[in-house]
């Protein structure tokens, strides 16, 4: 699946791709600016960029069919950080915050004083989904 997570001021994801046990690629791109919002995606890839595409677009078009049981997304905007699930609509959380496979890891790891980027790696050693290079960015609002 994949790791993402962010404490409010970085974010940070893996950059894995799997399909059951094989691993499709270790350089995918899961983190997105669009406009003044992150957007990081989870689950199944090709409908977390149907979905990226679809806020790209403002909302102004039909909703994009996502994975009922596979998808998910963080968003982060100068107004908090928000999970969306199948049903796309935004819901905010507390911080620090992570989902994915390696999510639970991950958050124990920034509750005990990790970075995201630092508690992504710690969740690459135990969570086979995910993987690759650790993608992090510094949130910046205009």
């Amino acid at each position: 699946m994949t790791t993402i997570a962010t404490d409010g001021e970085t974010l940070a994801a893996d950059s894995r791709i799997t399909e059951g046990n094989y691993i499709f690629t270790d350089e995918a791109e899961k983190v997105f600016k669009v406009g003044d919002t992150y957007v990081a995606i989870c689950g199944e890839y090709q409908s977390g960029l149907a979905y990226v595409d679809w806020l790209k677009k403002e909302r102004s078009s039909e909703k994009p069919t996502v994975s009922e049981d596979n998808f998910s997304a963080i968003l982060v905007t100068s107004d908090g950080v928000f999970c969306v699930d199948n049903m796309l609509i935004p819901m905010k959380v507390s911080l620090p915050y992570a989902m994915g496979s390696g999510g639970p890891v991950a958050l124990g790891a920034m509750l005990a004083g990790c970075s995201p980027a630092e508690a992504i790696n710690i969740a690459l050693q135990v969570d086979a989904s995910s993987g690759g290079e650790v993608q992090e960015y510094d949130l910046e609002f205009e």
